[in-house]
């Protein structure tokens, strides 16, 4: 019990803290990230397979991620006042 609590809460008050000094915006990408880095790590790190239902949505997740990056990259142009 104590291997499960010590390093979840050791995690859970680095991310939170982490959460106070990053934009809502990044924080969202990296919350929307962790799944599909969780199966990367899983598969590069300890060797666990992975199957092609497990491809196809780290492609979506990586995907919209990506996608989702470059919008909140935008600024809305300002449009001119009319006289």
């Amino acid at each position: 019990m104590l291997l499960a609590l010590i390093p979840g809460l050791l995690g859970l008050l680095l991310y939170y803290r982490g959460l106070s000094s990053t934009r809502a915006s990044q924080a969202t990408l990296a919350e929307l990230a962790f799944p599909a880095t969780a199966v990367a790590l899983n598969w590069a790190l300890l060797g666990v397979g992975v199957n092609a239902g497990q491809v196809v949505g780290f492609v979506l997740l990586w995907s919209a991620i990506y996608t989702l990056g470059r919008l909140a990259g935008r600024t809305v142009q300002e449009t001119p006042e009319e006289h």
